[in-house]
C-alpha cells in the first residue's frame, strides 16, 4: 500500500506546483505607464457613444422653417437618445430647446475643438448637425395654470442682448442628472413640485419619435408644460389625447404630440395653432405619463399610433444608482526628482493611454484624507487617483464622472466632490458605492453664464465659513461672433456676473457679489485666516498681471464688468507683475501645512504663460500693503494653473495644461513641489523704506545666489 501512496503524493505535489505557477503568473503586477506623449497619443471622439450626454452651449437659431428663431442655449444637456436621436435640455429654463435626428452637434467649443487638435483655438458656438424635429422658444418649459411664452428673467442692461441665468427658484430649479446605463433621468422642481423625467426615442419603420416619461410628485397646483412650438402652423386639432398641427401652405408637414396616461389628470392644449402644451391637474398622489413627439410628412402620420403603442413608458429605479461603466483601473508610475535644490518637482504620470482613449488634460485637483485625490480635466471628466505616496510607484487612476462643460475647478468638502464649470457647481453622489458617480447634483447654478466662449467659470475655492468663492471671467471679444453685442473695446455684453468674484452660500441656494471689474480672474484663499486673493489676465484695461487682495465691495478697474453705477475708483492691487516675468497669471495657494520649510505660511502664485511658481511677499509696515514676488526654481514642464496641499505629506501639488500663449514644453502635467531640506536662498521678507528696499534672507548669501532668480517688488 505504501507505493501507491507515494505515487499519489508525487502527483499531488506536481499538481500543486503547477497551480502555484499558474496563479503566480496571474498575479503579476499590472503594467504601469511611465511616460506620456500627448503628440503621439491616439484619442477617441470627444463624445463617447456609450455615455448618454455632454453639457455644452448650443446655437439653436436658424433651425429652419417652422421653428423659433433667435434662440441660443447657454447651458444645454445634449442627450444621446439613440443612434440617430438627440435632444437639448435647457437647464436654465427647464425646457426641451430642440430635438433632432441624424448627426449630433458640431464639436467646436474651446474644450471640444482642441480635444484632438491640442492647440486649436478656432472655437465656435456648436450647432445642430442633424435634422431638427421638435423645438420650443426662449421661455420656461413649465408654468402654472396658464402657459407663458416670454422670458421672465432679468433683462440685460444692453437692449439688444439676451438675458442669461436660471429662472427664479420659485418658478423652477434644476436639480441634476441620474445616470442609468445609457439612459438618464432628469431631476428638477417646478413651482414646488418634484419632477423626474426620462427622455427617450421610439423608431417605427425608420421614423423616429421622441419620448418624455414624466413623474410629478403630488402637484399641489395646476402645471403646464410646453412640448412644442410650430411657427408656421395652419390648423390644429386634438383627438384622443393626440394634438396635431399641420404646417405649410399645403399642410404637407405635421407635428404630432401624444400622451400616454391613466385617467384624465393630464391633457393636451393647442394655443394659436402654434403652441402644444400639456396640462397636469393637482393630485394627492404622484402623476406619471409619457409624451410622444413626432414631426414628419403628413402622409406618414398614420405611423404615430404605432409609435404610441411601442413607446417605453417605464421609469427606472434610479435612486439606487446605476451600473459601473468604467471598471478598469489605469496604473502609472511617477518620476521622483533628485534632491538637487531646496524645492524640486516630482511628476505624477498621467493615465495616457487608457481603455477609453480619453484625453487627460488636468485643470485642477483636490485631496481626500489619505493617499487619494480627485482631478478634473478640460474635457469634463473627473478621475480619482490613489496610491499617492512618497515614491509614487503605483498610481491608480479610475474614471468617476464625465460630461461636464469646460470645468476649471474641483474641491472636496466632507468627502464629497464639487466641480465648477460653465454648467454651474456640480456635487457628485456615488449612490451605490461602486466608485462612479450616479447622481450629478446641481449644487448651484445661480451664477449667470453667457454664451461668450471666454466667459470662463474661472475658479472656485472653499470659504472657511462654508460655501465657496468663485471667479467668473469677463465676456472677452476674442472668440466667435455671436448674438452678444460689443459694449467696449475687447468686451461683449456678458452676463450680470461676468468679470466678478461671487460668494456661494453653504447650501448653494444663494449668491452674493464680492468684487467686480475683472477681466479673467482666478483665486486663492488662506484656509486659516480667510484672506481672499486673486489675479487677473492682462489685456484690455489690465496693463500687466496683478496680484489682488480681495475684499467685499472692491472694483478692480475694468469698466465693462463694473456692474455698478456710478463706477467707483479702482482698488489698487498688491503688486503688478511685468509682462516679461508673468504674462498670464492664474490661481494662488497658501502653504499652511508646516511641512514645506521656508515656504511655510507663504502665498504662492501660479503662472500659465511662464510655467512656474512665485513666492509672494507682503510688506505692511507702511500705510498700504505692498507686495513682491520671487521665483521658486524647479522643473515645470506644463503650465501651472491650480494647486492644493496634500494633507498626508504637507507638500504642494500642482496641475495644468497648455492651450495657447505658454512657454510650456509639455501639454499637461501633475506635479508635486517637494521640500528636500536643502538650503533655500530666496528672500523671506522685504520692507519698503524712503531710501530703498530691504530684503531679508534666512541664510547668508553672496551675489551668485541673487542672480539665480527674479525678485520683483
Amino acid at each position: 500500500m505504501a507505493e501507491p501512496v507515494q505515487h499519489l503524493f508525487s502527483y499531488s505535489f506536481v499538481v500543486l506546483m503547477m497551480c502555484v505557477l499558474i496563479f503566480s503568473g496571474c498575479s503579476t503586477e499590472p503594467e504601469r505607464i511611465q511616460k506620456v506623449n500627448f503628440e503621439e497619443a491616439e484619442f477617441s471622439s470627444f463624445v463617447e457613444s456609450e455615455f448618454p450626454f455632454i453639457t455644452t452651449v448650443l446655437d439653436t437659431r436658424n433651425l429652419g422653417q417652422g421653428f423659433p428663431n433667435d434662440d441660443i442655449v447657454s447651458r444645454c444637456v445634449a442627450l444621446q437618445l439613440g443612434p440617430q436621436a438627440h435632444a437639448c435640455f435647457d437647464t436654465d429654463m427647464l425646457r426641451w430647446a430642440v430635438s433632432w435626428t441624424g448627426s449630433f452637434i458640431s464639436l467646436t467649443t474651446m474644450a471640444q475643438i482642441s480635444y484632438n487638435d491640442l492647440h486649436n483655438k478656432a472655437n465656435e458656438i456648436p450647432r445642430v448637425l442633424g435634422t431638427p424635429k421638435i423645438a420650443t422658444g426662449l421661455y420656461p418649459g413649465w408654468a402654472g395654470p396658464s402657459p407663458t411664452f416670454t422670458d421672465p428673467r432679468q433683462s440685460s442692461p444692453k437692449a439688444d442682448s439676451l438675458s442669461w441665468g436660471p429662472i427664479s427658484p420659485e418658478k423652477g430649479r434644476w436639480n441634476g442628472i441620474h445616470l442609468q446605463g445609457e439612459k438618464v433621468v432628469l431631476d428638477y422642481t417646478v413651482r414646488g413640485t418634484s419632477i423626474h423625467e426620462m427622455p427617450g426615442s421610439v423608431v417605427v419603420e425608420e421614423k423616429i419619435a421622441f419620448t418624455r416619461t414624466i413623474r410629478a410628485a403630488s402637484p399641489a397646483d395646476t402645471l403646464t408644460m410646453t412640448a412644442a412650438e410650430v411657427t408656421n402652423g395652419k390648423a390644429g386639432k386634438i383627438n384622443n389625447q393626440t394634438a396635431t398641427i399641420y404646417q405649410g401652405d399645403d399642410e404637407g408637414r405635421v407635428t404630432k404630440i401624444g400622451i400616454i396616461a391613466e385617467g384624465e389628470d393630464v391633457r393636451l392644449n393647442i394655443t394659436d395653432d402654434r403652441y402644444i402644451t400639456v396640462q397636469i391637474d393637482p393630485a394627492e398622489e404622484e402623476v406619471q405619463f409619457t409624451v410622444v413627439m413626432w414631426k414628419g410628412n403628413a402622409d406618414s402620420a398614420d405611423l404615430f399610433s404605432q409609435m404610441l403603442e411601442q413607446a417605453n413608458t417605464g421609469m427606472p429605479s434610479f435612486k439606487n444608482g446605476g451600473a459601473a461603466r468604467w471598471t478598469e483601473t489605469v496604473h502609472t508610475q511617477g518620476q521622483i526628482s533628485p534632491d538637487t535644490a531646496a524645492y524640486v518637482t516630482d511628476q505624477l504620470t498621467l493615465p495616457i493611454p487608457n481603455p477609453w482613449k480619453r484625453n487627460v488634460r488636468i485643470h485642477d485637483l483636490a485631496f481626500f484624507e489619505g493617499d487619494s485625490a480627485a482631478v478634473v480635466t478640460f474635457a469634463g471628466d473627473v478621475w480619482i487617483v490613489r496610491g499617492i505616496d512618497e515614491q509614487l510607484d503605483d498610481l491608480q487612476w479610475q474614471r468617476f464622472a464625465s460630461g461636464l462643460y469646460s470645468p476649471q475647478s474641483i474641491q472636496i468638502v466632507d468627502n464629497e466632490i464639487y466641480v465648477f464649470g460653465k454648467d454651474g457647481i456640480t456635487r457628485f453622489h456615488d449612490v451605490n458605492k461602486d466608485g462612479e458617480a450616479d447622481f450629478y447634483e446641481n449644487f448651484s447654478n445661480l451664477m449667470a453664464q453667457s454664451i461668450v466662449s471666454r466667459a470662463w467659470a474661472g475658479d472656485m475655492v472653499k470659504a472657511p465659513s462654508g460655501g465657496f468663492y468663485i471667479a467668473k471671467g469677463g465676456a472677452l471679444d476674442n472668440g466667435p461672433q455671436t448674438v452678444s453685442p460689443t459694449v467696449a473695446k475687447g468686451f461683449r455684453a456678458g452676463s450680470r456676473h461676468s468679470g466678478s468674484v461671487l460668494k456661494v452660500s453653504a447650501d448653494g441656494r444663494s449668491i452674493e457679489t464680492i468684487a467686480t471689474g475683472l477681466r479673467g480672474p482666478y483665486l486663492g484663499i488662506n484656509s486659516d485666516t480667510g484672506i481672499l486673493t486673486g489675479s487677473d489676465q492682462e489685456g484690455n484695461y489690465v496693463p500687466a498681471t496683478p496680484i489682488l487682495l480681495i475684499e467685499e465691495g472692491d472694483y478692480f478697474g475694468v469698466p465693462p464688468t463694473a456692474h455698478r453705477n456710478p463706477v467707483p475708483d479702482p482698488t489698487e492691487p498688491l503688486l503688478w507683475i511685468p509682462h516679461s516675468v508673468d504674462r498670464s497669471g492664474m490661481s494662488q495657494a497658501w502653504i499652511n501645512s508646516g511641512k514645506m520649510g521656508p515656504l511655510n505660511d507663504q502665498l504662492i502664485h501660479f503662472s500659465f504663460g511662464r510655467p512656474g511658481l512665485f513666492k509672494v511677499l507682503m510688506d505692511s509696515t507702511e500705510q498700504v500693503v505692498q507686495g513682491g514676488i520671487t521665483t521658486i526654481p524647479a522643473h515645470y514642464p506644463a503650465p501651472t494653473m491650480k494647486g492644493a496641499i496634500n494633507p498626508r505629506d504637507g507638500q504642494l501639488y500642482v496641475a495644468g495644461f497648455d492651450l495657447w500663449g505658454s512657454d510650456a514644453t509639455k501639454t499637461s502635467a501633475f506635479l508635486r513641489l517637494r521640500y528636500t531640506g536643502k538650503t533655500d536662498y530666496s528672500p523671506h521678507a522685504f520692507h519698503v523704506h524712503k531710501r530703498g528696499i530691504v530684503l531679508r534672507f534666512d541664510v547668508p548669501l553672496d551675489g551668485r545666489q541673487l542672480k539665480t532668480r527674479h525678485i520683483i517688488v
